[in-house]
């Protein structure tokens, strides 16, 4: 499984630090690591950086601009670069999975590794449930902890509601919930299943999505509309001890 994050000009401090998350972070679940480099300004200077801190730490690099128009051949999706910061947000992942020649990748965003928990067994059993659960396309921890919504589990109130929604029902998993949410800020998921993906639906039919305003069709909510349409879904790993805090999210 490879660790990956996105490093873009905001936030690349936070990164490259000799006390950054994703630089220490060690797991024998965990084979390689790669940053995802998008939307820097001087890329002279980051590559340079990113040289310096590799002779002390083992990772790789690649940056977006160098496959974001083999990657939207490839997945045939048209984004619209226009609306700059849209854009930004969105072409990282497409150029990501493009890119990806291993099985499984576990996506952390920056501003959410000052506060992730969790074990191996996280990583273990999210494989184990995407390589034989179908109707799981991705996984990822409880969010905002300790939070809940009407005496539920966040993770636990988001299978109600999608099982609400659907009019039905899944077999139960032991160690996880059944999502249609889904946010890029963690998960883990398979290339190889992400790369079959219709990601051309329409987009505005996900109740359970709440992305951001500011990018009504990016990768997120594609795949939330793929996940919606298809009835497949996002497994909330079930520790409640397990969780990240997005800024936004703390309580």
């Amino acid at each position: 499984m490879v660790l990956n994050t996105i490093l873009y000009q905001g936030n690349y401090n936070d990164i490259l630090n000799h006390s950054s998350w994703f630089l220490n972070y060690q797991s024998s679940e965990i084979s390689s690591k790669l940053i995802t480099v998008n939307n820097v300004i001087d890329r002279k200077q980051i590559e340079h950086e990113l040289c310096q801190y590799k002779k002390n730490y083992n990772f790789d690099f690649f940056f977006v601009e160098d496959y974001e128009e083999e990657a939207k051949s490839y997945f045939n999706v048209e984004i619209d670069n226009s609306f700059t910061k849209g854009y930004y947000y969105i072409i990282p992942y497409f150029a990501l999975i493009y890119k990806m020649n291993t099985g499984f990748f576990f996506n952390v965003s920056s501003d959410c590794s000052n506060d992730i928990y969790f074990d191996d067994n996280f990583l273990i059993e999210s494989k184990k449930q995407i390589e034989k659960n179908e109707k799981i396309l991705i996984t990822t921890l409880n969010w905002g902890y300790p939070r809940q919504s009407f005496g539920y589990d966040l993770g636990e109130w988001e299978q109600l509601e999608s099982f609400r929604y659907k009019n039905k029902t899944e077999k139960d998993v032991d160690n996880f919930w059944y999502s249609l949410g889904f946010t890029d800020q963690v998960f883990i998921a398979s290339a190889d299943r992400l790369k079959e993906i219709n990601y051309n639906l329409e987009t505005s039919n996900n109740p359970i999505y709440h992305g951001p305003w500011y990018c009504p069709n990016s990768w997120e909510k594609r795949i939330a509309e793929f996940m919606f349409e298809n009835e497949m879904y996002r497994g909330v790993w079930k520790n409640s001890e397990h969780y990240y805090i997005h800024p936004g999210h703390k309580m």
